[in-house]
């Protein structure tokens, strides 16, 4: 991963998954993007319970636990998509 993906990264996670501006999260430091996505990921992760992968995820960096709960997020939503039609 080069640089300009890595910030890339960090900037899709503030502005997707915490909801910052822009201008927030250019101007925020990589811990407190990191510490904001693993707090929303553990608000998610209450709300809609984890999956066997996330219990075992607590060794991995964050952004392979980040894309383990995505990968599950995105199947719960999915199934639930499949039973409104």
């Amino acid at each position: 991963m080069t640089i300009e993906e890595y910030y890339r990264e960090l900037l899709k996670y503030a502005i997707g998954w915490l909801g910052w501006s822009e201008q927030e999260a250019l101007f925020a430091d990589v811990n407190s993007i990191l510490i904001g996505v693993e707090g929303r990921v553990d608000l998610l992760n209450g709300l809609f319970g984890k999956s066997k992968k996330e219990k075992t995820a607590k060794d991995l960096p964050m952004a392979q636990r980040f894309k383990l709960f995505s990968q599950d997020h995105n199947a719960i939503f999915a199934r639930k998509k499949k039973r409104d039609r």
